[in-house]
């Protein structure tokens, strides 16, 4: 060993030997259940200087030690480095062989990581919760259960990463008892070791275009939410965010010499951006102010730019200064514009169903291409400039010869409208992206599907590439940007459970079984499935509708299932064991989106788009009352008071009613929120409050006595708990667009947070436990660490 590797041996030993935290034992302690758990002072010198030693020394067994030790990878996340760890993982997992398993559990860890980065930048002390719910699902023997396949990963004797968790979990119960954090009961919806690289969290509105920035450095991303966003492209960590625009931004692009982003939005301009995270340039309003900016394309060959705004296309100089030409000749909105390599020419999509050829630099139209049967969303040039491709909403992408202006082939297999088309830099792929939630990859020459990408929960708005072509970046309206291996083949086991299926918003409904045992989910997939609180697995599956279940309930005493969605206004009662069905009620004239049984099992209320609620006999199924109002009165939630002498029914207006007689006692005060969805509604014990949940992610809570709304609690929540009351339910669940946060319900202080997206929720009968769903994945989760 000479004198250079001794120095960097020593220095090595030497902080190993140090704390991995500067404070006390008893501090840790003390902060673990002082919720939620605040970054410790990590000791900064070895969380930094340890990897830089390693890189000079490489012993592959201290790394081994030092990178499965979870108080060091607790210290690293704490002191704020939860990226540089990421990439310190994926360095130091090349000093393994190929194929070991210290290799692939280094890369393991890294990609959890990489999956809530964002997440764990805000909460860096939730670090081993991410891990746990990621790694342990990965191989524990439970996790075969919940896949579609006896084969996986939980079959393969070498890996064993639950067994690292494990300890990992013995530890931090041994370091700090009692620390509070939330295990999932079920698998992630994607297993570890899969086409998608990572998953950043970070907009809140309901559709994502993506970009690449040329030196492939950056993803640049805009959103429904008025904001544009600048990511780092390796470790996802957001880098700013640029706002200015007062709606939507619809469109972004970044100029060819990657210094410059250009956007259009909703409030009919258009702005440049230095991307650099340095703000806004300029900002130019359209020819038509009335107008949105619906999409915006830079030319890669001299600078200029266009903006489609309504059926007309404007090119602009380099500057935005000037405008250049006009281009008219589309009937209706064009949503996608694509120059060619050089410039002289660009290709435009619209809603009037064609694809237009522009000359650049006369201004005049071409060609225009006819082929799709629905509007055009998408556009994009080869790199080499001699081919378009374009997506529609009539489910396929059409490649169309740039030079003889004719279609070459159909591509087909999305189920959904095709929202977006990309080609690679390299010519050799096109990505696509649909309403179906999918990613398809394409042999750009031949049209062949080389693969599918599933995870996104929503419609799939923008793809793009890496300019290495290796990587595809995708957003959606489940409000992810999803890095994915663009040549990765393999294909991950899917969870049982709904599948992913076009659907319109609020479709699909939970429920637990009065004895808490069991819970019942509905979807958009026309099943009813049943699964179980021990052990998270689907015990049974019931066919119960051609078309969707919007809403199911238990009876009271746990024997049977209700459940309603059909657009002939049906509902079913079944045997809530055999599946079997008991009853069809007729008498809705529009999907039934409520339904809730009386406290005493005798009647069943529903609610429906057709302008009623409606009581039943649950024994016979004979319609008891219709309750009916003047004008338009879309019922969406229902519920019983717990004598079942009153009860409550709204959409945009809130009605209660004496359950006996029909009469109508009181219209809640209109408030601006509750103008359109209720998503769920309940009494208070005695009355005195009804609590409800609007379609903003905001529970309104309503004072009877004062007559007025006093009170709102941010996030999607659980109405039945909060009117519950802390005694029942000590805590209460908010879901965000930025997380699940779990609070104390008597003081509303936040004790824990969740990196899940959730559209509705229900609290188990032991106030800790919650199942959630959005669109088709089913969440089920519990509060760990807090006793009583």
């Amino acid at each position: 060993m000479d004198t250079r590797e001794k120095y960097h041996n020593a220095i090595l030993q030497y902080f190993l030997l140090k704390d991995n935290f500067l404070e006390p034992l008893e501090k840790q302690r003390l902060r673990s259940t002082q919720t939620p758990a605040s970054p410790r002072s990590a000791n900064i010198r070895k969380v930094v200087e340890l990897p830089w030693q390693f890189r000079q020394v490489k012993r592959a067994e201290l790394i081994e030690d030092l990178f499965t030790d979870i108080t060091f990878l607790e210290a690293a996340a704490e002191a704020g480095r939860v990226a540089d760890l990421a990439a310190d993982l994926e360095e130091f997992s090349n000093c393994f062989p190929h194929k070991s398993r210290n290799r692939k559990i280094f890369r393991q860890v890294k990609e959890a990581i990489l999956r809530d980065i964002n997440f764990l930048k805000e909460h860096p002390a939730s670090l081993f919760q991410c891990l746990w719910n990621t790694c342990w699902w990965y191989d524990c023997p439970e996790a075969g259960t919940f896949y579609e396949t006896a084969d996986g990963p939980w079959n393969d004797p070498e890996t064993r990463l639950f067994e690292i968790l494990e300890k990992w979990r013995h530890a931090k119960e041994t370091l700090t008892p009692g620390f509070t954090w939330i295990r999932s009961l079920r698998p992630p919806s994607i297993m570890l070791g899969s086409p998608q690289i990572s998953v950043l969290h970070g907009h809140s509105g309901d559709w994502t275009r993506v970009l690449c920035s040329p030196d492939g450095n950056s993803i640049v991303s805009c959103n429904a939410d008025r904001t544009i966003r600048i990511w780092d492209l390796q470790s996802g960590v957001e880098k700013c965010i640029l706002t200015g625009h007062t709606s939507y931004v619809e469109s972004i692009d970044i100029s060819p010499d990657g210094t410059k982003l250009l956007s259009g939005g909703a409030d009919g301009t258009f702005r440049i951006w230095d991307l650099n995270c340095a703000g806004e340039l300029s900002v130019t309003n359209t020819c038509d102010s009335l107008s949105w900016v619906d999409c915006v394309a830079w030319s890669k060959h001299d600078g200029r730019f266009a903006v489609g705004v309504s059926d007309n296309i404007y090119i602009w100089d380099a500057s935005g200064d000037m405008l250049l030409l006009s281009l008219k000749g589309h009937t209706d909105t064009v949503r996608s514009i694509g120059f060619a390599p050089d410039g002289s020419w660009l290709a435009s999509g619209s809603d009037d169903n064609t694809i237009r050829i522009w000359n650049t630099v006369s201004g005049k139209e071409s060609a225009i291409l006819k082929g799709h049967l629905d509007k055009i969303r998408s556009v994009c040039v080869s790199p080499d400039g001699r081919r378009i491709a374009s997506g529609s909403g009539d489910c396929t992408i059409r490649i169309w010869d740039a030079l003889n202006k004719t279609e070459l082939y159909v591509l087909n297999g999305h189920s959904g409208g095709v929202e977006c088309v990309a080609y690679s830099p390299d010519g050799q792929m096109i990505a696509s992206g649909s309403e179906d939630h999918q990613i398809r990859k394409w042999d750009a020459e031949n049209g062949n599907c080389l693969g599918v990408l599933s995870g996104h929960e929503r419609s799939v708005t923008g793809v793009a590439f890496s300019p290495d072509s290796r990587t595809i970046i995708s957003g959606s309206a489940d409000r992810t940007i999803r890095l994915w291996n663009a040549s990765s083949d393999s294909n991950p086991p899917s969870l049982i459970g709904h599948k992913d299926v076009i659907c319109e918003e609020g479709i699909g409904d939970i429920a637990y079984s009065p004895d808490g045992s069991r819970f019942v989910t509905g979807g958009a997939d026309g099943t009813i499935r049943i699964w179980s609180i021990s052990d998270g697995c689907q015990l049974a599956v019931f066919k119960a509708s051609e078309d969707h279940v919007c809403c199911v309930s238990y009876s009271p005493d746990g024997n049977k299932i209700a459940s309603g969605g059909d657009y002939d206004g049906t509902v079913q009662i079944r045997d809530a064991l055999t599946g079997l069905t008991c009853l069809v009620l007729h008498g809705h004239d529009d999907t039934v989106r409520c339904l809730s049984f009386t406290h005493d099992g005798k009647r069943l209320v529903t609610g429906s788009n057709d302008d009623t609620a409606r009581v039943w006999d649950a024994e016979n199924g004979k319609e008891i009352k219709s309750l009916r109002q003047t004008g338009i009165w879309k019922v969406s939630a229902v519920s019983c008071s717990l004598d079942d002498r009153y009860m409550i029914a709204g959409g945009d207006i809130i009605r209660e009613f004496d359950a006996g007689n029909g009469s109508e006692i009181l219209v809640l005060p209109e408030r601006e929120s509750l103008d359109d969805y209720l998503r769920a509604v309940a009494f208070s014990p005695g009355r005195e409050r009804i609590i409800c949940q609007p379609d903003d992610a905001e529970v309104a809570i309503y004072d009877r006595e004062l007559n007025d709304w006093t009170g709102k609690i941010e996030g999607i929540s659980d109405v039945n708990a909060i009117a519950g009351g802390s005694k029942l339910f000590p805590f209460l669940v908010h879901c965000r667009w930025n997380g699940v946060g779990i609070s104390e319900a008597a003081s509303g202080y936040i004790i824990a947070w969740l990196p899940y997206d959730i559209d509705k929720i229900v609290t188990h009968r032991d106030g800790r436990t919650w199942i959630g769903m959005n669109n088709s994945q089913v969440f089920h989760f519990t509060l760990e660490g807090i006793r009583g």
